[in-house]
């Protein structure tokens, strides 16, 4: 188990706590599916063919801007914590799939 999928792991537990603060919880939505799908496809749970854009790129970014978003909305120490976790983890990934880090 690599670091990125530890980072992984961490954006999807960070986003299932998203989803229990009242005031971000479109965005933990948002961000609990994208990185729910992004685990199982790391893990090969599920099978997702994509033609012409690396799916696992588009969703890093889409958990980074829906945490980002919920860390803007967050008012409870808790939601703060799980949004700052989520979108580090989020952008971290997003570096690691353009090739940055």
């Amino acid at each position: 188990m690599s670091l990125f999928d530890i980072l992984s792991l961490a954006a999807c537990a960070a986003s299932l706590v998203l989803l229990f603060d009242a005031t971000a919880r479109g965005p933990g939505l948002a961000a609990a599916v994208a990185a729910g799908l992004q685990a199982l496809i790391l893990f090969h749970v599920v099978q997702v063919r994509s033609g012409g854009f690396p799916l696992p790129l588009v969703l890093a970014g889409a958990v980074a801007v829906a945490a980002a978003v919920a860390w803007v909305r967050s008012s409870a120490k808790a939601g703060v914590t799980a949004a700052t976790a989520a979108t580090l983890a989020g952008a971290l990934q997003l570096l690691r799939g353009l090739k940055v880090l």
